[in-house]
């Protein structure tokens, strides 16, 4: 148009005639009218135009407010095990591996398959299901079975279990469910291969493993013995390939770890998360960038939807103001969650520290129950000395032999509180900083046996001393009375104790032999000796016999005077003679006695005295 008026204007200023000029003229108006005839279909075009981009944009609009809202809803349901449950399911998940792993022991203790622990667990069923009851009862066995009590749970945490073995929730466990849940899951860290063998080298590649997928364990671990490579023959869950895959790289790098419940999600609620926001953020740029480019439309279609826009702008805030809000719920969720998980592991924590606590203690226990045994067998051993008192000492028919049995029972014991006090010491480390729980309950028990340990040690030397001293004294008692009916002998015949002495011994004998001395000791008058009575004095003499030095020391005795007093030619004072006074530092040997006077409160007694020789009566 511009052109053709351009070449009109050019021919005019070189008209040559009238008839040509009135021609440019029709031309110029016929040209002026096409133009207003353009002008007013382009203002029809433009707004079609307007109409068009004005619905394409409210499409785009709506898409992308509809793809918000779907990411948002998606992230919502995703985050609701964590949100709205608690985490109760990892939870579930934890214990019930727990308690799986027991399981696991338990049968390669006891030469048990997972098809009769099954059949145990469903009261053998012929079916091959087993039923919730019968489950959750099987859970209540656990503890005691495995020898944990840090296993026990509630009927609370038992539904939870069962719902986790219960994978197409049925309402009762298969068999097949049963023996899945025993196998070990990873999960992919760093891609890698999947080969058809064990030897990498030998071996072809039949899967690609991705990060974050996850393979099922169908053996044990392996090392290789050169390179010293961890690799596992696994199954893929997504398409069930089998094969073997490297755990871990000979430089370190980890290409499969343990799968849990709760970090299988937490990858899953990443994913979803990251995905609205990515959406909201998308959402946000299109209002703001088609915001700008309707900004100066003031009327028509494209104006209308810069109304729209604003809208969507609004819609867009409310939805990403919902996001931060998930996104704090999430947080407050997981830190939530880590609470409680710690709990739960404080929980079982304390139950196996309890259990061991509890362990030590019985070991402990057991210790000084045996030497609180020891103790009682050697009182009753030890009662016939220990029970009587000194009068009837002489009554007791074996003393020897409970003296024997007593130091027996002394060396027994003495070894059991060593026991005891060794077993206490073994565990003392244990329990040295514990402020609080069960090793510091254990802590307070132990203080309490490693008291009983030491009474228990004390009163066994207190009676071992107290039949020792007994023992001594009846022995000195026996002497006594030997040594009077000796020293009596002597006096009736009137010989000396070295006349006595070689007639027992022989004139060249340095011993008077035990069966000799015995024989002698039947002879004498007013005297019964038991054979374990002569043992007791044979103890106290040399070995085979009795020697000079000993016999003497029986039958010598010597008393010094501390008061003066008279000596009596009888034992009978009133009817007795008074031969001299004995005074205050003479010494004298005894003949005869000490006997007692009943009419006097004083001992009377027939001595000798050394300085006058020969002269002798009753003091």
């Amino acid at each position: 148009m511009n052109d053709a008026r351009k070449f009109l204007m050019d021919r005019q200023r070189e008209r040559k005639g009238q008839s040509e000029l009135s021609e440019l003229s029709q031309l110029l108006a016929r040209l002026n009218s096409a133009q207003v005839d353009l002008a007013k279909a382009k203002t029809t075009a433009s707004e079609h135009e307007q109409k068009f981009v004005a619905r394409m944009l409210m499409q785009q609009a709506d898409e992308i407010a509809r793809e918000v809202d779907s990411e948002l809803e998606k992230a919502v349901e995703a985050a609701a095990p964590l949100t709205v449950d608690g985490g109760k399911m990892f939870v579930a998940a934890s214990m019930t591996k727990m308690i799986l792993e027991a399981l696991t022991e338990y049968m390669n203790e006891k030469g048990l398959t997972k098809e009769s622990l099954f059949q145990q667990m469903s009261k053998g069923s012929t079916d091959g299901r087993c039923a919730r009851a019968d489950c959750l009862a099987f859970l209540e066995k656990i503890p005691e079975m495995c020898g944990r009590p840090d296993l026990a749970v509630s009927s609370e945490h038992g539904s939870a279990i069962f719902d986790q073995l219960d994978s197409k929730a049925e309402g009762s466990i298969s068999s097949k469910e049963f023996n899945d849940a025993f196998r070990e899951r990873y999960i992919c860290i760093h891609g890698t291969s999947v080969t058809d063998g064990f030897e990498v080298a030998a071996s072809k590649t039949v899967a690609k493993l991705e990060a974050d997928e996850v393979v099922e364990a169908l053996a044990e671990p392996r090392s290789h013995d050169t390179s010293g490579v961890m690799r596992v023959h696994v199954r893929l869950l997504k398409d069930d390939t089998t094969g073997w895959v490297t755990m871990q790289g000979s430089e370190g790098t980890m290409y499969l770890g343990p799968f849990t419940a709760y970090a299988s999600f937490m990858k899953s609620l990443d994913k979803a998360m990251t995905s609205a926001m990515s959406a909201s953020a998308k959402a946000a740029n299109f209002v703001n960038q088609k915001g700008e480019d309707v900004q100066d439309c003031k009327q028509g279609p494209l104006a209308d939807a810069k109304v729209e826009l604003t809208k969507l702008r609004s819609q867009v805030s409310v939805m990403q103001m919902k996001l931060d809000q998930l996104k704090k719920r999430v947080e407050e969720g997981k830190k939530e969650h880590s609470k409680r998980e710690e709990l739960e592991r404080k929980k079982q924590e304390e139950k196996k520290d309890r259990r061991a606590a509890s362990l030590i203690l019985k070991a402990i226990s057991d210790k000084v129950s045996n030497a609180q045994a020891g103790l009682s067998k050697m009182e009753g051993q030890a009662s016939p000395l220990t029970s009587v008192s000194e009068a009837d000492l002489g009554k007791v028919s074996s003393p020897l032999e409970v003296s024997k049995a007593s130091a027996a029972s002394f060396d027994e014991v003495l070894s059991l509180v060593a026991e005891a006090k060794e077993c206490i010491k073994a565990h003392e480390g244990k329990v040295l900083k514990a402020p609080k729980g069960p090793w510091s309950e254990l802590k307070q028990a132990m203080s309490k046996q490693q008291r009983e340990v030491f009474v228990i040690g004390k009163k066994a030397n207190e009676i071992m001393s107290k039949v020792r001293i007994l023992c001594n004294n009846f022995i000195a008692s026996k002497q006594g009375e030997v040594a009077q009916a000796f020293r009596k002998q002597i006096q009736q015949r009137g010989i000396s104790i070295d006349k006595l002495y070689d007639e027992l011994a022989g004139k060249k004998g340095d011993q008077i032999p035990q069966e000799k001395f015995s024989k002698a000791l039947d002879k004498l008058p007013d005297l019964t000796l038991s054979s374990e009575h002569k043992k007791m004095l044979f103890q106290l003499g040399e070995t085979g016999g009795v020697s000079r030095r000993a016999f003497f020391k029986m039958l010598e005795r010597y008393y010094k005077c501390v008061k003066d007093i008279a000596i009596t030619s009888d034992f009978d004072i009133k009817t007795s003679n008074t031969l001299r006074k004995l005074e205050v530092g003479e010494v004298v040997e005894i003949l005869e006695g000490p006997r007692s006077d009943e009419t006097l409160v004083s001992s009377v007694c027939e001595p000798e005295l050394c300085l006058m020789g020969s002269q002798s009566g009753s003091q």
